[in-house]
């Protein structure tokens, strides 16, 4: 398609735009709007599919039927990725046919020539494959025959597995859509595994999918059926070569495999920007670049390169000019995606390697530090450098950044400046990237379509030492800009099992407090993941009943706190082609169209507040961040309370109502923000946890600007070298605190609290100081781990009302009550008034009379739907 004719139909797409479709306020609350009228924020991700094989000890036959997703005479390859364990597999007589017309495409393959075929080979065959091999074994085939072995082993300690695969090297084969075509093979495996086949089109920068099964539509069709019209399909972006015309077929054939089932279906599309090889060879420099020697970090681009920067938003604009052209009726958003797992957090974050030392990197960081500074003078103050300039100065070293001065896990202001530095440049390179895709995402649709990003796991990404690392700690940026409409990401990986939480990544009731919208990823393992790839995780629903547990579980918790979710079939392979399951989105669709009718805020008296800023202060800082910010989210999903999760800043600013504030990191605060935040809290109960307010980002620790914030005076205690018991004291334990608990050794710091006249100390440290107090209006934990019967005592003290008896997972919005129960059981709930209790999916009343007392029985993962009137 020739450049002159994109641009005719590129001005006719913005002719036909279709329809408007943005987030909206609707009385306080964000919501999609089609055309000025809210819908409902249920969507469906998907894209096209394959059948998992499940291969089981000794030998079996294999036939598949496949369905073309392109049309042509194409180069075609055949790829097998088994579960990652130690197996040895054997493959013989393979081939592939044209069943309608009974064409043979792949002549059979017996592997006879007593040596591995040139046309088979496997990935990676660098330094990153320790653990799979590929050979020929003359007798292991089928009747004794030769044929292909593999074997697989688990990768050296500390290794993580590749993606080792085994293919056949491409070969032409015509292809027609409208023909069935069948894939054959004999396997023989010494345990039981999983077998993910797929049949590609070489392409860059990633392979495009050939063949599929039917399961895509059909969950399409499934959703349709239950009203869900929003589709996210993974559609390719075409980055041709200078002077080349971009090749469309990829992406027509994905939207038209939707429509083709579901005409009406609005495509808010998941657009990767990774460019391809020749992208890499001709920008050699437009790279991250790590300096670790030892380890291996797959090529990928900066987000700080201009370079790439200005491609991508050539290549996101023209891939939205195309699809709003031919297709404006059915586009409702775009949705880029980037760096680690398309998420836009820097690549290999868990492993907390450091990066910034490639030239378009340090030069970046370099008009950064010019940005901030402005005069050399300004730079060697905060530095304490005296022969460091503007001109001069580079990307702090390797051992500079490993070895920073800390107090504790903090870095300390002005003796760790340059790496403080550099962590606050890597979230706003992060951000800036971001805004310039979602500008042109805003540009191209003249402002009438959704815009998506991920972005703002704080609570997640509190699992690593160096939380900066993700590049995840520039929210509030992302929250000013008017550009994007929707955040998203998958439901934490904590605790989202069967009789878990299912809980949010960020801080969600600020997100919707700036205008935007939060959207649950909901990559639910349902029973139909069985004997499959489980993308990361190693459980799955066990069986159609659990997966509607979880399933009813998240969505209802999504309409209580006012959030949006699309259920996500993450590895193609059909884990959301059931009815039955579907059945659950039907059953909540009413709690939804009521919201949209009458939208209730979400205003929680219970506020977990987490602070980007002091965050990005931490190195080497797990045992503190892990469980005082990501783990307190399993504690709070059981409170029996509605709880919200808030930035400082949205605290400070006075747009948080709740009753108690469980200030979970506010390590480093200026004046100012001090200021703010003691006169946020008049009124209010607080629960001050660890270390609040010990640093100041100019003159460092002070550990009496805290006692001036708090009330409370801090000592700082050396850890152990093993794991630390905190024993509760007799008044502790008569207000229901737990006998003892233990926090992980080594923990790098830890605070007792300074006793003073009519202090109630609850617990104790090993060496007997005050870990926990009590006085009339707050309490002071300086505990990593804050005990889930201490935040019930807290509600008690600020006078939230306590819903359930026992533990058992619990949102509410004071008119729906969402249950999900971690024991099997009955729960008692105590209304905050008489009312009449109905079960929100049948209608069916749970007395005949109001009451404000009534017990639920639950069975282990069940989850119920209460409406109180």
């Amino acid at each position: 398609m020739s450049r002159t004719f994109c641009a005719v139909l590129a001005l006719c797409g913005l002719a036909a735009m279709g329809s408007e479709i943005r987030v909206r306020d609707n009385g306080g609350v964000p919501q999609i709007h089609v055309n000025g009228k809210p819908v409902r924020p249920r969507w469906f991700w998907g894209a096209p599919t394959y059948t998992v094989v499940k291969v089981k000890p000794g030998e079996q036959f294999v036939e598949q039927e496949r369905m073309p997703l392109e049309e042509g005479d194409l180069n075609v390859t055949f790829h097998f990725r088994f579960d990652r364990k130690p197996t040895t597999v054997w493959l013989d007589d393979f081939e592939v046919l044209d069943k309608t017309t009974g064409e043979v495409l792949f002549p059979k393959e017996s592997f006879e020539a007593g040596k591995v075929p040139d046309d088979w080979t496997f990935f990676p065959q660098d330094e990153r494959n320790t653990v799979g091999t590929l050979s020929h074994d003359p007798k292991g085939g089928r009747n004794g025959s030769g044929a292909l072995r593999i074997d697989l082993k688990n990768p050296l300690a500390g290794k993580a597995w590749p993606d080792f695969h085994v293919y056949s090297v491409a070969r032409p084969m015509k292809l027609v859509v409208g023909h069935d075509y069948v894939i054959r093979f004999w396997i023989k495996s010494t345990v039981e595994t999983s077998l993910n086949q797929g049949v590609y089109r070489p392409a860059s920068p990633s392979f495009v999918k050939l063949m599929g099964d039917k399961q895509f539509q059909q969950q399409i069709g499934l959703a349709m059926d239950v009203g869900i019209d929003f589709i996210s399909p993974a559609i390719p972006t075409p980055w041709p070569r200078p002077g080349e015309e971009a090749d469309w077929k990829a992406v027509d054939t994905v939207v038209e495999q939707i429509l083709s089932v579901n005409p009406r279906a609005k495509l808010v599309p998941r657009v990767g920007l990774m460019p391809p090889q020749w992208w890499f060879d001709k920008h050699p420099g437009e790279v991250m670049e790590w300096r670790e020697p030892k380890a291996h970090h797959d090529r990928v681009y900066s987000v700080s390169s201009l370079v790439w920067r200005r491609d991508a938003t050539e290549r996101l604009r023209a891939l939205i000019e195309y699809l709003e052209a031919k297709y404006p009726d059915n586009m409702a958003g775009y949705h880029p995606c980037g760096q680690e797992t398309s998420e836009w957090f820097y690549k290999d974050s868990w492993r907390q390697d450091y990066h910034g030392y490639s030239p378009c990197e340090r030069q970046a960081f370099k008009a950064w530090i010019a940005k901030r500074y402005g005069i050399d003078a300004a730079l060697q103050k905060a530095w304490g450098d005296p022969g460091v300039t503007l001109s001069t100065v580079d990307v702090p070293a390797l051992e500079a950044r490993r070895n920073a001065s800390t107090y504790g896990m903090l870095l300390v202001p002005g003796e760790a400046q340059p790496v403080i530095d550099h962590n606050l440049f890597l979230q706003d390179e992060m951000t800036d990237a971001m805004l310039v895709l979602a500008k042109t995402v805003r540009e191209a649709t003249s402002g009438r379509r959704l815009c998506v990003f991920f972005y703002g796991y704080g609570y997640e990404f509190a699992g690593m030492g160096r939380m900066s690392a993700s590049g995840h700690l520039g929210l509030r940026k992302i929250l000013g800009s008017s550009d994007i409409d929707i955040l998203c990401s998958p439901i934490s990986y904590t605790d989202r099992q069967l009789g878990g939480g299912g809980h949010a990544m960020t801080v969600a009731e600020s997100v919707l407090l700036s205008g935007k919208l939060w959207l649950y990823e909901d990559d639910t393992r349902t029973y139909l993941a069985a004997g499959g790839t489980l993308g990361g995780l190693s459980y799955h629903a066990a069986d159609l009943w659990e997966s509607q547990q979880i399933l009813r579980r998240n969505t209802a918790q999504e309409i209580v706190r006012n959030l949006a979710c699309w259920w996500m079939d993450l590895c193609c392979v059909g884990w959301y082609n059931d009815p039955e399951l579907w059945r659950v989105m039907a059953e909540l669709a009413p709690l939804d169209e009521a919201k949209l009718a009458s939208p209730r805020v979400y205003a929680p008296p219970v506020a977990c507040v987490f602070d980007e800023y002091s965050a990005v202060y931490t190195l080497n800082g797990r045992p503190v961040t892990g469980y005082l910010i990501s783990e307190l989210r399993k504690a709070m999903s059981r409170l029996g309370a509605g709880f919200g999760q808030y930035m400082l800043d949205d605290l400070i600013a006075g747009k948080v109502s709740s009753r108690l504030v469980v200030l979970q990191n506010p390590w480093v605060l200026d004046g100012a923000r001090r200021k703010g935040l003691k006169s946020a809290l008049s009124g209010k109960f607080a629960l001050w946890c660890h270390a609040p307010g010990v640093l100041d980002p100019v003159s460092g620790v002070s550990l009496a600007e805290s006692r001036e914030l708090t009330g409370y005076g801090l000592r700082r205690l050396e850890p152990l070298q093993e794991s630390m018991v905190i024993k509760s004291t007799e008044l502790g334990q008569s207000l229901g605190m737990p006998k003892e608990w233990w926090i992980e050794a080594k923990t790098p710091l830890l605070m007792s609290v300074e006793e003073g006249d009519g202090d109630q100390v609850l617990a104790r440290w090993w060496d007997g100081s005050a870990a926990v107090v009590l006085r009339e209006n707050s309490i002071f934990c300086a505990s990593t781990k804050v005990p889930w019967e201490l935040l019930r005592l807290a509600c008690q003290r600020a006078g939230v009302h306590l819903w359930t008896d026992r533990e058992c997972v619990f949102y509410t919005d004071d008119k729906l009550v969402v249950l999900h129960a971690t024991n099997a059981g009955d729960v008692t709930l105590t209304l905050p008034k008489s009312g009449r209790v109905f079960d929100a999916i049948s209608g069916k009343a749970l007395a005949n009379e109001p009451a404000s007392k009534l017990t639920v029985g639950l069975k282990f993962g069940e989850t119920r739907v209460l409406w109180i009137e």
